[in-house]
């Protein structure tokens, strides 16, 4: 069976290096993409059932980027979590309404990046112990 995997479309080295380490010690691998461009032409080849973005490549992409991101090859949709360093309910609101599924602010917070891969990968994985 293939590993479960998400996706992280961010610039930032540490949060991708964090991510990549949460993800793996509940088995799963999450791929990295540092644009819009580049995490798009992934989600649109592989099957991530959830995607992490950076709001600041969203917002130079627009709020209309989320829609393609959503999408997957299998004709469903992905949970999609956007990452803010700016830590206003105001712009978590309009990233929501703008079809966000939630918004973590930044620095994240390990506990709920493991708990969102674990809802929206699939129910093999081992639980995880403490943090």
């Amino acid at each position: 069976m293939e590993m479960p995997k998400v996706l992280l479309i961010d610039r930032c080295r540490i949060t991708a290096l964090l991510l990549k380490h949460l993800a793996a010690r509940i088995g799963v691998r999450a791929d990295t993409a540092d644009s819009y461009e580049a995490g798009l032409q992934l989600a649109q080849t592989q099957d991530y059932p959830l995607c992490f973005i950076d709001a600041s490549i969203l917002a130079r992409s627009g709020s209309e980027a989320l829609r393609p991101l959503r999408a997957r090859p299998d004709g469903g949709s992905r949970r999609l979590i956007v990452l803010s360093s700016l830590g206003e309910e105001a712009h978590a609101t309009d990233l929501t309404a703008a079809g966000a599924d939630g918004v973590f602010f930044k620095p994240i917070v390990p506990s709920r990046v493991i708990g969102e891969i674990e809802r929206a990968v699939p129910a093999e994985l081992e639980p995880h112990g403490a943090l």
